[in-house]
């Protein structure tokens, strides 16, 4: 059961993400993390804490247009017990 519910918080986490991005809901964006969160964006580039990579989305989206994050077939692998959680949107 407590995988079941695990599942359903990632994916309102997700969704809590994307509207927080496309309405430009910087602090509802902010619920997502964890105040001393690390990010790997990979390529795009990493950060620590809540604060730096809410800055760079927010500076990032000030210049773009609409955006309307769409979020299906999610995938997730919850492990253990642990602060962290492997998930993926295919």
């Amino acid at each position: 059961m407590r995988e079941r519910e695990d599942r359903q918080d990632i994916g309102e986490l997700l969704i809590r993400y994307a509207t927080g991005i496309d309405r430009r809901d910087w602090s509802l964006f902010r619920t997502v993390f964890t105040g001393d969160c690390e990010l790997d964006y990979g390529q795009i580039r990493s950060w620590r804490g809540v604060d730096r990579v809410t800055d760079f989305m927010e500076q990032l989206h000030a210049a773009a247009g609409h955006t309307l994050h769409r979020i299906t077939n999610q995938a997730a692998d919850v492990q253990g017990r642990s602060r962290q959680a492997a998930f993926e949107s295919i």
